[in-house]
């Protein structure tokens, strides 16, 4: 079973939209899918601008993880398959199949260990691709899938030089160094001292080691006490996600320059394969300043993407999937 996780760096940059076409492309190729979220997905309206959002449409067949008051509603497009002990504010999650076309309402397993054992569970169903919708703020979970897609857009910053330069950060992240060392790779399981906090030491390797979300801010200064008594050469995280859901764009980009200047190397457990970026060039957008009215504007995409393109490599695939298939992006799914 492949997984695929889709993220946008910000709300209304895209992220239905793309699960939508990655959705369309997989049912033209007869795939068995089955679709789950990270947090609560199926809004019909941003509770923000109060602009329509789009749904995940689903056909018939189509197998749907999500909590028990998402199916309530629209019990009669429901078979479900199998009741689990997973808990969510919106009760026990649900492994479903789709009865007939229906706009689902997903609200999934909110942690990683949740998510894995669930995916474990769809290897009873002859799952080909699982697709889990999330947003970078709630990401830890998604280390547990293979394969990324990250929706970009000017709804997160309105300034496309710097937007650039913020996508950019991100996909070097993606693409940080997974840790290798002589003897055992991974020494810690953050059951220490140490590490029920989250962070670990090794003398050994002089390593430190960080299991959950990284704070970036608060790592810094915890870095700085550490090397008062131990030469600290290398930082391991969890993922790349791990830093994105903990830290601001900002705060990453001085915490890089930090790690840079102190001759540390940053490494990642472990690495999750980058697809691709959607492009989004519409974003939401005050009708008149102090009123709470919004309507679409657009920027110009070739001018956005040209943008990227300068500050990112020729293995970057970026695509607009209104108006280009999905299909390059899943060709590179593992």
């Amino acid at each position: 079973m492949k997984t695929i996780g889709i993220v946008g760096i910000a709300k209304n940059t895209g992220k239905t939209t793309t699960t939508n076409a990655l959705i369309e492309y997989l049912y033209q190729q007869d795939a068995k899918i089955c679709v789950t979220s990270i947090g609560y997905d199926g809004e019909e309206i941003d509770n923000i601008t109060a602009l329509p959002k789009p749904r995940i449409s689903l056909n018939p067949g189509t197998l749907v993880v999500t909590a028990s008051d998402c199916v309530a509603p629209q019990a009669e497009s429901y078979r479900i398959l199998r009741q689990t002990d997973i808990h969510t504010v919106l009760g026990n999650i649900q492994i479903c199949q789709t009865e007939k076309p229906v706009n689902a309402i997903v609200a999934g397993p909110k942690t990683g260990d949740d998510l894995q054992r669930v995916m474990g569970m769809l290897q009873d169903f002859a799952c080909d691709v699982l697709l889990v919708d999330g947003a970078l703020n709630r990401v830890a979970p998604f280390a547990k899938v293979e394969n990324l897609v990250i929706a970009v857009g000017p709804a997160a910053n309105h300034d496309l030089d710097e937007l650039a330069r913020e996508i950019k950060l991100i996909v070097d992240l993606t693409r940080l160094t997974v840790w290798q060392c002589k003897g055992d790779p991974f020494p810690f399981s953050g059951k220490s001292a140490a590490g029920s906090q989250g962070v670990d030491v090794d003398p050994q390797n002089n390593a430190v080691w960080v299991h959950g979300p990284v704070y970036a801010t608060t790592l810094q200064k915890k870095i700085a006490e550490f090397r008062q008594s131990t030469p600290v050469s290398a930082l391991i995280i969890a993922s790349a996600l791990h830093l994105l859901s903990g830290s601001e764009y900002r705060e990453i980009q001085r915490f890089m320059q930090h790690l840079r200047q102190a001759s540390i190397d940053l490494f990642v457990q472990k690495q999750i394969r980058l697809l691709g970026l959607t492009i989004n060039p519409a974003y939401p957008a005050p009708v008149k300043k102090g009123l709470n009215i919004y309507q679409l504007r657009y920027v110009d995409e070739q001018i956005f993407k040209e943008k990227l393109q300068a500050l990112l490599d020729h293995e970057s695939l970026m695509i607009n999937v209104k108006n280009e298939s999905a299909e390059p992006l899943l060709e590179r799914a593992v």
